[in-house]
């Protein structure tokens, strides 16, 4: 009898542990989600599940054009609404029924807003593979991701199902391609302060043209499968009595035939749709394409607020939706004034100007100066690095190396040498190492900031002439900044370095 437990006992531990490292493999396998660095659908879906039941009034639903958008903690903190943003790269209309399904389990929202461009994806884009497993990856094991997997395999014609229920099996071949980042599942799963929103500081300079009403233009005909799938959200919405609403932001993808399509399809359904980039709308907004757009059709931090503040203004005017207070969004107050300090950082111009939104405890800043740097520096310049606690013991010359580093408002190394300089340290959480050099003998004329942390060992110096600054924030664990300074440069502008958001 003994040895038959003892017999069971070993085939449940084997059982379990053989269950935990599939588990692991399958996560560390998982696509972590399009949107790049920090916020991704991993801390989407945990932030969701983590909310207190029943205590959200908005979910917001749709592609990045959701997520890049709309900032539920800007909605919070000017009008009171409690709200979510389940918005996910490339999201299909399949997949938004069954996130909506889905959170209908843990949450009884007044309102639920459709950003709508997903309901013009072509039938190559419905059978995107990684806009399915970004919605639906990450879900928790119910039969809604059951059904949502079963769906996707018969209307989207993908392989075997059980490819959903192995992710191993699926993603075999990414062992490959693996990075340290792949294996940060478990940081990512706590950044959950933005809920849902991804915030993108890019300034695009690109042109756009409000559309006007335009009874006459030629409809855009949605595929059938998005048109089945948006009427059962819109079933699934009235069922639970809830509110409606569908938005477009603005966007140079969108066209009148668009607008003629989603307003026939909301006026047949009584459902209230509002087009941002039709031309009465768009100038309410107070936008401006060319400096809040991040480049890719997505808003910038800039663009967000004010889509965000369009958004809460209809919702409490029209809709009468007030929120209450709630520790959820309170505690994530600081999360705003975080967005809006980097995108001032990554969208600032001027040296100056510049150095001033460095003097601030959230960032550490490194900086390699080469040794024609300080060539053309202007006393203001100088005037501000000494400001931020740098140059205490004299401004180096021209042809002297430089580098320093300022860890959360102290200045924890600076060093000025002949021909080479350079310093290997941890910051003060002791959780990312960085490497400084700025030499002309070991490799002339080469200047290197590289981080060390859960994305990887990676050199972000732009290394060119003059002034190389990077911004990083050791407790998120990410770049905010990269860029370069020449004095000598006759423009006499910051050059920023595509970071990827």
């Amino acid at each position: 009898m003994k040895s038959i437990k003892k017999f069971w006992c070993k085939v449940i531990v084997f059982v379990t542990l053989t269950g935990l490292l599939l588990s692991h493999i399958n996560n560390v396998l998982l696509i972590k989600g399009a949107e790049l660095k920090l916020w991704s659908c991993v801390s989407t879906y945990s932030g969701f599940y983590d909310l207190e039941k029943n205590s959200t009034d908005l979910l917001i639903f749709g592609t990045s054009h959701a997520f890049y958008n709309i900032i539920p903690q800007r909605l919070y903190d000017e009008y009171g609404i409690r709200s979510y943003n389940m918005g996910t790269p490339m999201q299909t209309m399949l997949d938004s029924y069954y996130m909506l399904k889905e959170t209908l389990k843990y949450q009884s929202p007044k309102v639920v807003a459709l950003e709508v461009l997903n309901t013009f994806f072509d039938h190559s884009l419905e059978h995107n593979e990684i806009a399915n497993w970004t919605a639906l990856g990450y879900m928790r094991w119910s039969m809604n991701k059951v059904e949502a997997i079963h769906a996707v395999c018969k209307d989207v014609d993908y392989s075997d199902p059980i490819n959903f229920y192995l992710t191993n099996i699926r993603f075999h071949g990414n062992w490959k391609s693996l990075k340290m980042s792949s294996y940060s599942y478990w940081f990512y799963r706590n950044r959950t302060e933005s809920k849902g929103y991804y915030p993108v500081m890019r300034i695009s300079n690109d042109s756009f043209e409000p559309i006007e009403m335009d009874e006459s233009a030629s409809p855009r005909v949605m595929h059938d499968i998005v048109l089945q799938y948006l009427v059962k959200f819109v079933d699934l919405c009235k069922e639970n009595n809830i509110q409606l609403i569908l938005f477009k932001c603005p966007t140079n993808e969108w066209t009148s035939g668009f607008w003629k399509s989603t307003h026939s399809f909301a006026e047949e359904k009584g459902i209230p749709f509002y087009d941002f980039n039709l031309s009465q709308n768009y100038q309410q907004l107070g936008f401006d394409y060319a400096n809040d757009i991040a480049g890719t059709g997505h808003c910038n931090v800039r663009g967000a607020i004010k889509c965000t503040d369009y958004l809460g203004k209809i919702l409490t005017e029209e809709f009468n939706l007030s929120g209450q207070p709630d520790k959820q969004w309170e505690k994530t107050r600081p999360f705003m004034d975080k967005i809006v300090s980097m995108q001032n950082i990554s969208a600032e111009n001027n040296i100056d100007h510049y150095l001033e939104y460095l003097d601030n405890p959230l960032y550490t800043v490194f900086f390699s100066i080469k040794a024609d740097g300080m060539e053309g520096m202007s006393q203001k310049t100088a005037a501000q690095m000494k400001k931020l606690g740098l140059f205490q013991h004299g401004e180096p010359r021209i042809g002297q190396e430089y580098v320093a580093v300022i860890d959360q408002g102290s200045v924890v190394y600076e060093q000025i040498g002949g021909e080479d300089c350079g310093h290997i340290g941890l910051l003060s959480n002791g959780k990312v190492r960085y490497d400084l050099v700025s030499s002309t003998s070991r490799d002339p004329g080469s200047s290197r900031i590289m981080i060390s942390d859960v994305a990887g060992n990676n050199d972000y110096c732009v290394d060119w002439k003059g002034f190389n600054i990077v911004v990083y924030d050791q407790d998120d664990m990410c770049l905010i900044d990269s860029c370069n300074y020449n004095p000598m440069d006759g423009n006499k502008n910051i050059v920023h370095k595509d970071i990827g958001y």
